[in-house]
């Protein structure tokens, strides 16, 4: 009995002295033993459990790879043969034309001389593009599509009417702008009758004749803009504007005396006007700093706004304006 007794006092003496594990101390073990088993099949790869013999040699893609190299090669200029309208172009110029409608050149070509690996080309503005079709598509007309050949009637690519390039030298640009406003209205207003001797219809009486009225007028206007110096980075040096506008009306009615005192002139009245709404010229006179400040001057019959938006006041007049930067 004392052995055993003994024996397990000792076994209760050493369960005392060993250390007891924290809270803190497992909760370490479990993030981290989490930790490893998350991260390490990122680390290793499939390529790390093969045999040494293994890996040298080359394994079948997997089908997503097999579907990327199976697609066509990018398209790129050097792999498009130049369709019919390039190839005439690149005959009149001589190389890549550029895009757009650039219209005759106003820079003298230069010799090359001697060298065969540099060709001049004096004209930084029509600079040629070599011929890409993006879509495979043909250059349809109705697509939006990259590196077009436009039309001297094409607005929405590069043209020379529009001042996307010179139209004389590498400075002078030429901005033609056309515009059209219309009124088209059919109406339904109290209109008088005339005396029984000059009636629209025989036999009318009733003072008040027939009510409908038909009213169109359209004015078109055409702006010519010749201006020297790029203004994307810098004022224009000097500037001259013509716009003429011209006015076309028809007024239609069902009785007489309306369209004019006189009853002979019967319901229907067409005028037509033509005035030259703006003409002016403007010269920058002196820069003011190295930032572009300028001030300049314009002399002519030109249009005025006296705020941002034209709220207060706006009207095309004979003016003399002074103006710039910082005035």
């Amino acid at each position: 009995m004392q052995e055993i007794v003994g024996c397990n006092q000792a076994q209760i003496v050493m369960s005392e002295k060993q250390p007891r594990i924290s809270w803190l101390t497992q909760v370490f073990r479990a993030v981290t033993g989490a930790l490893i088993l998350v991260f390490l099949p990122s680390f290793a790869t499939p390529q790390h459990f093969l045999k040494p013999t293994d890996r040298d040699q080359p394994r079948s893609p997997a089908p997503e790879d097999r579907r990327h190299t199976e697609d066509p090669p990018l398209i790129t200029p050097q792999t498009i043969e130049p369709g019919p309208v390039a190839s005439s172009l690149m005959a009149t110029w001589g190389f890549e034309p550029p895009l757009g409608f650039t219209g005759p050149s106003g820079v003298l070509p230069l010799d090359p001389g001697d060298e065969p690996h540099f060709v001049p080309v004096p004209d930084r503005w029509r600079l040629g593009f070599p011929p890409w079709d993006r879509y495979q598509e043909g250059h349809p007309p109705i697509n939006d599509y990259p590196y077009d050949f436009g039309r001297w009637y094409d607005p929405y690519n590069q043209n020379v009417l529009k001042g996307d390039y010179p139209i004389y030298g590498q400075h002078v640009f030429l901005n033609l702008t056309l515009n059209n406003f219309s009124l088209l209205e059919f109406r339904h207003i109290p209109t008088p009758t005339t005396p029984f001797e000059s009636t629209a219809r025989p036999f009318q009486e009733p003072f008040f004749g027939l009510p409908r009225q038909f009213v169109y007028t359209s004015f078109y206007r055409v702006a010519l803009d010749l201006f020297h110096g790029d203004a994307a980075f810098k004022p224009r040096d000097w500037f001259i504007r013509i716009a003429p506008v011209f006015n076309f009306n028809n007024f239609d009615v069902a009785e007489l005396a309306i369209v004019n005192p006189d009853v002979r002139k019967a319901t229907v009245r067409n005028r037509t006007y033509l005035a030259l709404e703006e003409y002016f010229v403007e010269t920058k006179l002196f820069d003011i700093g190295p930032d572009y400040d300028f001030v300049s001057l314009r002399i002519g019959n030109q249009f005025y706004s006296h705020d941002f938006r034209g709220f207060l006041f706006t009207q095309t007049n004979r003016a003399i304006r002074i103006f710039g930067t910082r005035l």
